[in-house]
């Protein structure tokens, strides 16, 4: 992701930025070069020239979808989004891969359970798609800190350049990732192309040092793959020529802008220029490739919420962009994203919630629709039409002048793709027109047009060979092709109520016999010089025969909603053509009499497939269907829907109170010093103050506690403190166990002013100041060492009277998550929890024994009232008996209190922290759970830390579980991810602690 908004160097009042860019690591003077220029007599199997990729020296579209593991920490689902991506005709996974994700201190690079990146290659190879790998070990991607691990904030060496401690603290990850992309690079496996970090634009030697020093590890390795690099915006690359240069360039485009998503979703603005023009003018022998083609939009907290990205970056948006790229010449391209996810635990960066679901084609829940069918279309015939991989550009002539035909010509067969457009991508207009084709002005037909409906786009192709036939041209769009049984097929898509033509050259002499079926009452078919023109009204599915030629040939032409439910199948006895199901995934075998399909239902629907008559029956997951044959030869049958299915009612809860850190009574006697007087921070300590920043201590994620003890003197008046936990953090402070309020944590670094009341003030005694940080997550890298930016406090002074700084020292304990660096739970990994009092003592997970014997409170209901400022926790059981064969999207959903309720609440299902819901910010109040952290034939744990800001009378809204949808699932099973219960032993007993 592209982080477009105007990068802030962190600073303390008029404080400059700071650098430390130590001495640079002697390397190479020239870009490092492949394996294949250094290995004699082999041939790389993937090469390229100006117009695209080759695999085994044929040309391919790169066509990706971006899907990151990391968001979707239930492993055997990996598998469900890359069948969905692969059945609707991707042919490339494009994944970031977190550095902090797998390596939560500098010993360890985990590559285990949900971090298991080997599993995610071989599950890819199997799926039958190839993986074009981002490691970083920059990611950005509205993750925390970038993706950087997050213990490299606490380096002196500014980050992407040769600094020594920076290339040793990244040079572990990156070979231990290198080293497996070698093990499943093509033709060994999936992987076909890796990415040098990620968006980094630099003229600095040191810069250009690192991206060579990332380029040997991977050399050394033996990867022999293209490497790539992606440019966040226009201009010159750095990465064209010279040290740090990389094989193969591309450019970031998001068409409609990044950032948050405009309330009206109809009004699309023109969009940004693309760049296009960038690559070809500053790098020749390469293919146009966009590594991040926007395929929704990204939301922000206090945003509209990811249902109107959807919406505004819809079915259209996918039809008009992506063909537009065609018509730019682009060959290479990944969609950002196609499957978002969830940034669950601590996993987002401060602007971002926790749904990642980005507007995708799949969203949170796994579920589709018309953005992926969308897709989809295009896909397929990309698939079958490689000759527009090698193309040239050509203005047409259209009869309309607001309509664009830009035409991509093949200069070896001459076939053409006439794509067109409105040149104003923002009309809603509906214009009918005719175009040139050769010499021949197209519709033929009186009375017929080509429409272009709003921000529709069509492609066109003309003098085309498929199979054993000669397409002259067509009016509607070109699906896919094959031959099933002797008969050659073409399938075509259009919008319902168009009209279409479509003329074929036939064998000299010849006197084709043309049959219309389906939907068509109004087909026509007419023959001169050799030439069949056949014409029609788009509607539902129409079926055109043409026998009595060498080679019989039936054209499918299916309006968008039969497109939409379309499938090609690939099976031993040729294509298969399925209509009519939400998801056909593939087969299920692979040989035999039985075409055995895998697919999802949504609801009971009609199916209709052509097919081979070898086939002898067919199976829908498993099961046979009876199906009836047609006059056209297709046959239909039905396929059942869903079983319903429901979710209990969360009606008794269990209730404690937390928060003990709060009292000046607590025990903090093993809590860290604050006792550094160095930091590596950019931004040094103010003067006379000890280090205060969380991440020097080790403590990175999540809540963080500091405690204050001083000697006062008794003329203490005010504490003059500086805190910044991230966008939208804030932080609660008590004194003397008297609570002082919560307030806004700067991301300016300005001081607070809090009047310290003379009640609660021990004169010449022991004082004791407690500060809650609600840590947002680190910053993102934009070409400086922002993602340094301390979490914490920075400053903290009390203040007399007459606002002079006080005699009184006050010295600063702190406490994050257990463990630090050293994570006690590294099966759900360093971002799961943070520093709150439940989280150490391990409150959120099941097995804790949240009982009134150890002073919880039972049988509650919500709405509740729980008191004064500090931390809640509500619990409950519930258990799921989902039917098998079943897939069943759960939510949970949190009532939004009134207006008078400040709060923040974390849930934790079976231990894992899946959403954070901020009320008074919003807009997310769903949060999705996946199968696997979600037992959906089992028992489920539910736990809910609420921090409450009000001085008394903090009440939690009611909570409830909500089926979004059910399905028929043809996908693989699912089983509990393994994580571990309560253990006394690591988390010691702990009660309630009431107010």
């Amino acid at each position: 992701m592209t982080l477009l908004t105007k990068v802030i160097c962190f600073s303390i009042a008029s404080l400059a930025c700071l650098s430390s860019i130590t001495q640079a690591v002697p390397l190479l003077d020239s870009h490092i070069v492949s394996l294949k220029s250094r290995t004699a007599n082999w041939t790389n199997p993937i090469t390229w020239d100006d117009y695209s990729l080759k695999i085994d020296n044929e040309r391919v579209f790169f066509w990706g979808a971006e899907f990151h593991p990391f968001r979707l920490p239930s492993p055997d689902l990996w598998v469900d989004v890359l069948e969905k991506i692969k059945a609707s005709g991707f042919n490339v996974v494009q994944s970031y891969f977190h550095w902090g994700f797998h390596s939560w201190n500098n010993q360890t690079v985990d590559l285990t359970g949900i971090r298991d990146m080997e599993l995610f290659l071989q599950m890819a190879h199997e799926v039958g798609l190839y993986v074009s790998a981002r490691p970083g070990p920059y990611i950005n991607a509205e993750t925390t800190a970038g993706g950087f691990a997050l213990w490299s904030k606490k380096l002196k060496g500014t980050s992407r350049t040769s600094a020594p401690d920076w290339t040793a603290a990244w040079k572990p990850y990156i070979t231990k990732m290198a080293t497996l992309f070698n093990k499943y690079q093509y033709p060994k496996g999936p992987v076909i192309a890796v990415q040098i970090d990620n968006e980094y634009w630099t003229d600095k030697t040191a810069g250009k040092e690192y991206m060579a020093l990332l380029e040997q590890v991977y050399a050394d390795a033996g990867i022999y793959v293209p490497t790539f690099h992606n440019a966040p915006s226009n201009g010159q690359s750095p990465w064209s020529a010279g040290l740090g240069s990389t094989d193969l360039l591309g450019y970031d485009f998001y068409p409609i802008g990044w950032g948050d998503c405009p309330l009206n979703s109809s009004d699309w603005s023109q969009p940004y220029k693309p760049p296009y023009t960038e690559i070809v003018k500053y790098k020749q022998g390469v293919p146009l490739f966009i590594p991040e083609l926007g395929g929704g939009a990204f939301d922000v907290w206090g945003g509209v919420g990811e249902d109107v990205c959807r919406r505004h970056t819809n079915n259209l948006y996918e039809r008009l962009y992506d063909r537009w790229n065609l018509a730019m010449g682009l060959t290479m391209q990944s969609i950002y994203m196609t499957f978002g996810g969830t940034n669950w635990g601590n996993l987002r960066f401060p602007s971002d919630y926790t749904s990642y679901d980005y507007g995708a084609p799949i969203d949170e829940s796994r579920q589709i629709g018309s953005k992926l069918y969308e897709k989809k279309l295009l896909n397929y015939f990309l698939l079958v039409a490689k000759e527009l991989a090698e193309t040239h550009p050509f203005v047409g002539n259209v009869s309309d002048k607001s309509v664009r035909d830009d035409i991509r010509r093949n200069p070896q067969t001459g076939s053409e793709f006439h794509i067109l457009r409105h040149e104003d991508k923002t009309s809603l207009a509906d214009t009918g027109f005719s175009l040139l084709i050769g010499n021949i002005t197209v519709p033929q037909e009186s009375g017929t047009q080509i429409r272009l409906n709003g921000r529709d786009s069509k492609i066109l192709s003309a003098n085309l060979d498929f199979l054993n036939h000669h397409l002259i041209y067509a009016t509607t769009d070109v699906l896919t092709w094959g031959t099933i049984d002797q008969t050659d097929f073409l399938v075509l898509h259009g919008l319902s109520g168009e009209d279409g033509e479509i003329v074929l050259e036939m064998p000299h002499g010849s006197s084709p016999k043309v049959q219309f079926f389906g939907s068509s009452n109004n087909g026509k078919a007419s023959v001169s010089d050799s030439k069949l023109r056949l014409n029609y009204v788009v509607k539902g599915l129409i079926i055109i025969q043409i026998t009595n030629i060498d080679n019989p040939l039936t054209i499918l032409v299916a309006d968008l909603d039969n497109a939409y439910q379309f499938w090609r199948l690939d099976t031993h006895n040729g294509p298969a053509f399925v209509f009519g199901s939400y998801l056909v995934r593939g087969l299920s075998s692979t040989s035999g009499s039985t075409l055995s399909i895998r697919g999802d239902t949504n609801t009971t629907s009609n199916i209709e497939v052509f097919a081979s008559k070898q086939f002898k029956t067919i199976a829908w997951n498993g099961n046979n269907i009876k199906m009836s044959p047609t006059s056209y030869g297709s046959s239909k049958g039905k396929l059942q829907g869903p079983k319903s299915v429901s979710v209990p009612k969360l009606s008794s809860w269990t209730v404690g109170y937390e928060a003990p850190e709060r009292l000046s009574s607590f025990d903090d006697d093993d809590w860290t010093i604050a006792d550094h007087t160095t930091t590596n921070n950019p931004i040094p300590q103010p003067d006379g103050q000890p280090v205060l920043y969380a991440d020097d201590y080790d403590f990175h994620v999540g809540h963080i506690w500091y405690r204050g003890h001083f000697n006062a003197t008794g003329d203490e008046k005010q504490l003059n403190v500086t805190v910044q936990g991230g966008d939208h953090s804030v932080y609660s402070i008590w004194f003397n166990s008297q609570y002082l309020g919560t307030f806004n944590s700067k991301t300016s670094a300005t001081p607070d002013l809090i009047k310290l009341p003379s009640t609660a003030l021990i004169s010449n005694g022991s004082n004791v100041i407690s500060i809650l940080v609600d840590g947002m997550g680190s910053d993102e890298e934009g070409g400086t060492d922002q993602f340094k930016a301390y979490r914490g406090l920075y400053d903290a002074r009390l203040l007399t009277s007459s606002s002079k700084q006080s005699t009184s020292t006050i010295t600063w304990k702190l406490q994050g998550n257990l463990g630090g660096e050293n994570i006690v739970d590294t099966c759900r990994g360093t971002f799961n929890v943070g520093g709150k009092y439940g989280e150490r003592k391990g409150w959120h997970l099941p097995g804790f024994p949240a009982t009134s014997k150890n002073n919880f409170t039972n049988g509650v209901t919500l709405p509740h009232n729980f008191g004064p400022a500090g931390i809640a926790w509500y619990f409950t059981d519930f258990k799921l008996d989902f039917p098998k064969g079943t897939d069943n999207p759960v939510v949970v959903t949190f009532d939004k209190p009134d207006d008078k309720q400040l709060y923040r609440a974390e849930f934790y299902i079976n231990g894992w922290n899946f959403g954070k819901v901020i009320p008074n910010l919003g807009p997310q109040f769903e949060f999705p759970v996946p199968p696997g952290i979600l037992n959906t034939n089992g028992n489920n744990h539910l736990a809910i830390a609420v921090h409450g800001l009000n001085d008394k009378d903090n009440t939690f809204a009611p909570v409830q579980l909500k089926v979004l949808n059910s399905y028929s699932f043809g996908g693989s099973s699912w089983k509990q991810v393994k994580a571990p219960s309560f253990d006394e032993k690591v988390y010691g007993s702990s009660s309630s602690l009431a107010a």
